[in-house]
């Protein structure tokens, strides 16, 4: 008998077949834990206990299989029926991986866009967007309602591919360094998808769009080399962390690509969506779903004071707004109503004109989150404003005009963002994508502390706050000594000496969460004075303590 049969040995050693190393290594490893445990029973009743523990604890390798944050997984066979929404809505994540005729492709896919539209998050491999004769691709809402990062085509092919040029610090490629795969497709992207990595010809290797993350591989032994466990781990845990929501607000007929792109490339944005405002007005339960609206004009609005009602509720119920041109100009193209009226637009126009001239970004608070990675920016398309009342200036044109300002959850960003043109280039966009960040994400603050260093016991106190996100926050102090507090001013005791991190991590009503952490250093405690010699004398008088 070969003791290496079928990847043995490095069963022994790692506790587990590489999949890289053997075919059906999932099932193999199962295979010898269960014959291992097997004959950790045959042992004990020979009396061997020494092989009994040497067998019952190999026999426990099926547990290296599973990853411990993820507490349950099930299939479904897509060829036999079709998953209601009820049974879909029992998991975080759906996993569609097709490679036979879908029983029901218009069906699945208008299931999966009720299950993102419930706040659902899908990830879809090869054969999913192939179609063709062959019905393997999820058709219905999803591909219809832009859910698709891809264009259903088939344009399969048995070819080696290569991972190409990726984002290596996007959460999607942790860990993934080298990939390779037999067998995938050239799928065209849709609108607001963001292509994480490429395959050496070009072609999207791993791509998201909003709660969907698309994996061009198929999912099969033979068919994917290298770093393929980490590309389905990464997803379901990307997937998985609250990202924010972002609604576009426009009365502009052209998509702002450009714009949208320069979004959802940050790993901390999810969904963009846009609104065509020309035609009608988002209600305040269609924005109350995203964390912030961006809204620009360089048409009318259909209803501009129905609008500036709606952004002011907004604004009030613990939404984040950023306008840009031409929101605040002349009646037609400005937004009205209480948002105008009651001053929540930190710009205002002042000649009821634009100022169409071309500028470059002149003086800036580089500190500001607003103006991070910044260096360059530029826009022939502008107004006439001045600095609103109680707002604060962050950026100005080479020519002294307002380009970003803030005032309390709202930014404006004098530059008009629109795909029409040559109307901006630089990192403009960034801009805009760095004021939904400063607005939604959640910050934690460090207000006072009564001291950070003293003798053990020491105690001290102190007080946090937050901002950005949805209110409220809750509050969680971890003072790595085993003890932690939620209250937003706590007081604690270290009873030993040693530098402790304390960290503060406050965290909003959808679950965005922001943290941040300080050292507190005790010492030892202070012995008690034992002895003293002398005790008195005359002055000069050297004394010896004990």
């Amino acid at each position: 008998m070969n003791p290496d049969y079928d990847g043995l040995a490095s069963y022994r050693k790692l506790g587990y077949v590489p999949f890289d190393e053997e075919n059906e290594s999932l099932s193999k490893t199962l295979e010898y834990a269960y014959d291992d445990y097997c004959i950790a029973q045959m042992a004990r009743a020979l009396g061997k206990a020494d092989d009994y523990r040497l067998f019952m604890k190999r026999a426990m390798s099926y547990t290296n299989l599973y990853d411990p944050s993820i507490a349950l997984c099930d299939t479904f066979d897509l060829e036999m029926g079709t998953p209601t929404l009820a049974e879909l809505s029992a998991y975080d994540v759906v996993f569609v991986s097709t490679n036979w005729p879908i029983l029901d492709a218009n069906a699945l896919g208008d299931r999966l866009a009720d299950f993102i539209d419930m706040g659902g998050r899908v990830v879809l491999t090869m054969s999913s967007w192939i179609d063709g004769p062959f019905s393997w691709d999820v058709v219905g809402r999803f591909a219809s309602g832009g859910y698709h990062p891809f264009v259903p085509a088939d344009t399969r092919m048995h070819a080696s591919k290569s991972l190409g040029v990726f984002d290596a610090a996007h959460p999607l490629m942790s860990g993934v360094s080298a990939l390779s795969v037999t067998f995938s497709s050239s799928p065209a992207t849709t609108q607001g998808t963001y292509v994480v990595a490429t395959w050496d010809d070009g072609s999207p290797a791993v791509a998201v769009k909003g709660n969907v993350v698309a994996l061009n591989v198929l999912p099969q032994d033979g068919f994917v080399y290298g770093d393929r466990l980490p590309i389905f781990s990464n997803a379901v845990h990307f997937l998985m962390t609250p990202r924010l929501r972002v609604l576009v607000a426009s009365p502009e007929l052209a998509y702002p690509a450009k714009l949208v792109d320069e979004l959802v490339r940050d790993p901390a944005i999810g969904a963009v969506d846009f609104f065509d405002a020309n035609s009608a007005t988002p209600t305040l339960a269609q924005m109350t779903r995203y964390d912030a609206v961006i809204a620009y004009s360089n048409l009318p609005f259909f209803d501009p004071v129905a609008l500036g009602d709606r952004l002011a509720d907004y604004v009030d119920v613990g939404g984040k707004v950023v306008t840009c041109p031409f929101s605040w100009w002349y009646v037609t193209h400005q937004i009205q109503g209480r948002f105008a009226a009651d001053g929540y637009n930190p710009l205002l126009a002042t000649l009821n004109e634009n100022h169409y001239a071309v500028a470059s970004l002149g003086s800036f608070d580089g500190s500001h989150p607003i103006m991070r990675d910044v260096t360059t920016a530029s826009t022939e398309y502008r107004d006439y404003t001045a600095l609103a009342p109680g707002a604060a200036s962050v950026a100005l044109w080479d020519d002294g005009e307002y380009c970003v300002a803030t005032k309390g959850d709202v930014v404006a960003i004098n530059g008009y963002l629109g795909d029409g043109g040559t109307s901006f280039a630089g990192d403009l966009a960034l801009m805009a994508r760095n004021a939904v960040k400063y607005l939604a994400l959640v910050s934690a603050y460090l207000d006072s502390i009564s001291s950070s260093s003293g003798s053990a016991p020491f105690t001290f106190t102190c007080a946090g706050s937050a901002t950005g996100g949805q209110m409220p926050y809750t509050y969680l102090w971890d003072f790595a000594d085993g003890s932690s507090s939620t209250e937003q001013s706590p007081a604690h005791t270290y009873d030993s000496p040693g530098s402790y991190l304390v960290t503060l991590t406050a965290t909003d009503s959808v679950g965005h969460e922001g943290s941040l952490g300080f050292y507190v250093n005790v010492g030892a405690a202070l012995s008690n004075l034992v002895d003293r010699a002398p005790s008195s004398g005359m002055a000069p008088l050297g004394v010896s303590f004990t």
